[in-house]
């Protein structure tokens, strides 16, 4: 049995613990894929963007959600940057960005879209997700 192997028979006898990647983009993070492949965790990823989603959903590790995550459910825009890492809610503030010479045209708008946006809360409540022990969250300003 390896050391994280015991670590977990030890903190989570009865059930994996829960992990949220809010912001899933390109892959769920590393040391908790790794976890997730080797069934000692529950992965979870929230990723907005249609296009990203679709690539990411076909991991049979993690479960990978299509919802933008806020304050309120409906609808939100959501700005489709040139660095689509950069993609967010929120639209790209330029006059910030005006003293960032280097990394400003990552934030060129290509396309504004919608996308659905819920509370976690909501889905928590519903049933719908396991609450977390863990979270990492990457959402361009809306930590």
């Amino acid at each position: 049995m390896t050391t994280v192997e015991k670590l977990h028979s030890i903190l989570f006898a009865e059930t994996n613990p829960v992990y949220y990647d809010i912001g899933a983009r390109n892959r769920i993070e590393t040391p908790w894929l790794n976890l997730a492949k080797q069934g000692l965790v529950d992965a979870y990823g929230f990723e907005p963007d249609p296009a990203e989603y679709e690539r990411l959903r076909h991991n049979p590790d993690v479960t990978i959600l299509p919802y933008a995550l806020g304050n309120r459910n409906g609808i939100s825009d959501f700005y489709v940057t040139r660095n689509s890492g950069c993609s967010s809610c929120l639209k790209p503030n330029y006059e910030l960005l005006e003293k960032y010479p280097y990394t400003k045209g990552s934030f060129n708008l290509k396309r504004k879209t919608t996308v659905e946006l819920v509370t976690l809360d909501s889905l928590i409540d519903k049933g719908k997700l396991p609450p977390p022990e863990f979270i990492k969250i990457d959402v361009q300003g809306l930590e």
